[in-house]
């Protein structure tokens, strides 16, 4: 049920991202109009809204099984919202002068979200979400899908215990490993790592905050979802636990992308290449596909380990609705 679940998920997915993609291209090299989104890119989203809808795919689906349907009435809109959209963006300069930047701007981005939003029904009903006992999955999938967002706003403020404690670890990882590597502060907010072939910085972008969060979102909706499933002392080891992996998962993003950078390092003999490409993965967010590996393991057995869960009768994950 879990792989059929996934594949109808992928598939709802797909609509509205070919339509981004296509817009995307066209907006930059058809008519040069290039917009940015307030606090983020759409890059910033790729991931966690790829992770965060297969997830509410699978749990929807396990409870209410459902086949995909081209659904027409829901294809005219989208397809309405799209010719829109783009008569916005062809026309965007035009309408800065006579309505205003803030006002063309909120009408822009609107339209935007409509005709995304829309394309997600291109197969599913609406009313299958509207009418599902667990819509309200919704809420928490959002909260995953903008972790990315929430992220600049908090790793400040996590930097001086969850980060300073992934770089320790990593260091001490590295260390142990490999020699040459050389730890030292190079200023209150960053960590030097050294070796031969790499020198690379370490600050509270890296704190692996997207993580922390990742399993505070994670958990209070398996907790919502099944509020008796847990007693209150196997609650705090398991949030304990969760914090101490979510740490892992950082210590182990982090070191694998330094030694990839070095294995590349190695194999062009330019020491630029491998930085060069640490950056960009950290840039492009590849840990999300480490996060979404680990955390989904993480849960799943939470969900199937019966010496820390026992799931009772009313629990709407005990008893799914079979096709």
């Amino acid at each position: 049920m879990i792989r059929r679940a996934a594949i109808i998920s992928f598939a709802t997915l797909l609509p509205p991202v070919l339509e981004l993609l296509i817009f995307r291209i066209w907006l930059r090299f058809g008519i040069g109009l290039r917009l940015g989104l307030p606090g983020f890119v759409d890059f910033d989203l790729v991931f966690p809204a790829l992770f965060s809808f297969v997830a509410l795919g699978v749990l929807l689906y396990q409870q209410r099984p459902v086949e995909p349907e081209i659904q027409w009435p829901a294809v005219s809109i989208n397809l309405l919202l799209a010719f829109t959209f783009a008569v916005v963006c062809f026309e965007f300069r035009s309408l800065e002068v006579l309505v205003g930047a803030t006002a063309v701007r909120a009408l822009w981005i609107a339209n935007l979200a409509a005709m995304t939003l829309s394309a997600f029904f291109l197969f599913i009903p609406v009313s299958y979400l509207i009418k599902h006992p667990m819509r309200w999955l919704v809420i928490p999938s959002a909260l995953i899908a903008s972790t990315i967002i929430m992220v600049k706003h908090l790793y400040v403020a996590v930097w001086p215990w969850f980060g300073v404690a992934s770089i320790q670890g990593v260091c001490q990882t590295l260390e142990s490993i490999q020699g040459g590597t050389v730890c030292s502060w190079n200023s209150p907010y960053y960590f030097a790592i050294k070796h031969q072939q790499i020198k690379v910085l370490f600050g509270p972008p890296c704190s692996g905050t997207d993580g922390l969060l990742l399993f505070l979102i994670g958990f209070s909706t398996f907790l919502a979802l099944d509020s008796k499933g847990l007693s209150r002392t196997r609650t705090f080891f398991v949030f304990i636990f969760g914090i101490a992996y979510a740490l892992f998962l950082n210590i182990a993003r982090v070191v694998s992308i330094f030694l990839l950078s070095q294995a590349v390092n190695d194999y062009y003999g330019d020491k630029q290449i491998g930085l060069n490409i640490l950056v960009g993965f950290f840039h492009l967010h590849a840990g999300w596909v480490l996060y979404a590996v680990g955390w989904s393991a993480f849960f799943w057995a939470l969900y199937a380990s019966k010496s820390w869960l026992t799931l009772p009768a009313h629990s709407p994950l005990a008893h799914p609705i079979n096709r």
